[in-house]
């Protein structure tokens, strides 16, 4: 079994952020506007609530200590809202079994990695379900939404290989954003410090 922390990357915004410009895109090259409008509107949304929970606890000690909650699970949340598109996107025309197994397959991955963000004590378990139930939201909502016909098919190899390179252009190192956030929550507060999480992990 892969490492927690190989495990957790997955969901890293060095990752999860290109891949969803690539699905977006990806539609619009097919002639997909209003689909590629719809999930770059839901992925900015839900990244931007998870930034705004971030930033209100760093800069204000806006939380829910009972819950040790000190913002919402950006890994989890994204790595579940762009990860199935991803699939769903990948596997159309397929058969429905194959697309059903496939789709699956990839909501149980980002359990795991929501797992390791509280394995590896980067978040706590309510953080991490808030993540995940976000993304879930995103992801279920464009894939309700969707109408993907069979033609969309012709343009998969080219993705792939965008998707892998850009999954090796970042040479497995995650992205600093949490610092770039405590910067802006303890500029824009006006704080000396960033407020810490009370309850340990």
């Amino acid at each position: 079994m892969l490492p927690w922390s190989s495990i957790t990357y997955l969901g890293d915004s060095a990752l999860t952020v290109p891949f969803a410009a690539v699905l977006a895109l990806w539609l619009l090259l097919d002639g997909k506007k209003g689909p590629a409008v719809r999930w770059t509107l839901v992925f900015c949304a839900g990244m931007a609530l998870v930034v705004l929970t971030k930033l209100a606890f760093i800069g204000w000690n806006i939380g829910l200590p009972g819950l040790n909650f000190t913002g919402i699970s950006g890994h989890s949340a994204s790595a579940m809202s762009v990860l199935p598109v991803m699939v769903f996107l990948l596997v159309a025309g397929l058969p429905l079994p194959v697309r059903i197994v496939l789709i699956g397959a990839a909501f149980i991955l980002i359990v795991f990695i929501g797992v390791s963000r509280a394995v590896l004590h980067a978040h706590s378990e309510s953080e991490v379900v808030v993540g995940l139930a976000l993304g879930a939201c995103m992801s279920l909502y464009f894939i309700a939404c969707a109408d993907i016909g069979e033609r969309f098919m012709g343009k998969r190899p080219i993705v792939l290989l965008a998707i892998f390179l850009l999954a090796g252009s970042s040479g497995g190192r995650p992205a600093p954003t949490q610092d770039w956030l405590v910067r802006i929550a303890v500029t824009l507060s006006g704080n000396q410090q960033p407020y810490m999480r009370a309850t340990p992990l």
